[in-house]
């Protein structure tokens, strides 16, 4: 089976082999929290790149170009990121897109039955092998690939937050974001692992029909998966899958 650890792995080793057989110099991060999967130079010029790998599905590849963990998004900015080398594990391909503010994108690997062009990218126009990087040992920075389109967002606004574990201030276009960083949400995930449920079984029997499981968990400072264990081990019976879609609580 395929982890998405190992899927990344995989696309990362690939972006390097390649950029080594071209003669530039590759450099990875000790730290694997960096925003930065790579760093390359040669004679002088220096690029920041964000891999990315994913499947094919249904003659096209949708890659999120941000990265996420427990209850954290953390978006790219232009400063961060010069280039997203993107691995397609289906075909051993890799895609090279200029930085983009876009939170997602979509590479299509057939055409669409409909000959649509305008505002589509496609696989053959930002294959590793046809860029310039791979002719001329340079980045094509005065040719955009792809056409900028508006980030897809609900709002603009941005939150000022101050994080739960440790109290620094931060800001972050996700209301519901409460940690400033991915070390303090990896801290409160193995603090909640840890925690016990202090309710009784009738208590719980009672609270997993009045609201969600993942509220329930916010409530009680405790995962998801410990409440489900909770109730399996007293043998407590949940509401089934799709029970609060379109009730309200």
């Amino acid at each position: 089976m395929i982890t998405s650890q190992i899927l990344g792995n995989t696309g990362e080793a690939k972006v390097i082999l390649e950029l080594t057989k071209l003669g530039w110099n590759v450099f990875t991060p000790l730290n694997k929290s960096s925003n930065i999967d790579l760093i390359v130079e040669h004679n002088g010029k220096k690029f920041k790149i964000q891999v990315k790998s994913s499947h094919e599905k249904d003659g096209k590849i949708i890659c999120s170009l941000c990265a996420s963990t427990y209850r954290y998004k953390k978006f790219y900015t232009e400063n961060e990121v010069d280039y997203f080398a993107i691995y397609n594990y289906t075909r051993d391909e890799i895609y090279l897109i200029p930085y983009t503010d876009n939170h997602s994108i979509t590479i299509k690997i057939t055409e669409p039955k409909n000959k649509q062009i305008k505002k589509i990218i496609y696989s053959k126009d930002v294959l590793f092998e046809n860029s310039e990087l791979h002719e001329h040992l340079k980045f094509p920075k005065e040719k955009n690939i792809i056409e900028k389109r508006p980030v897809i967002v609900k709002s603009k606004k941005i939150y000022n937050k101050t994080c739960i574990i440790c109290n620094s201030s931060f800001e972050t276009m996700t209301e519901k974001q409460i940690f400033c960083s991915i070390q303090c949400a990896n801290k409160r995930k193995k603090e909640n692992a840890k925690r016990k449920i202090t309710i009784t079984v009738e208590e719980m029997r009672i609270l997993v029909w009045e609201k969600p499981i993942i509220k329930i968990a916010e409530e009680l400072y405790v995962s998801n998966n410990g409440i489900i264990k909770f109730c399996k081990r007293n043998n407590i019976e949940r509401p089934k899958p799709g029970y609060w879609n379109n009730k309200k609580y």
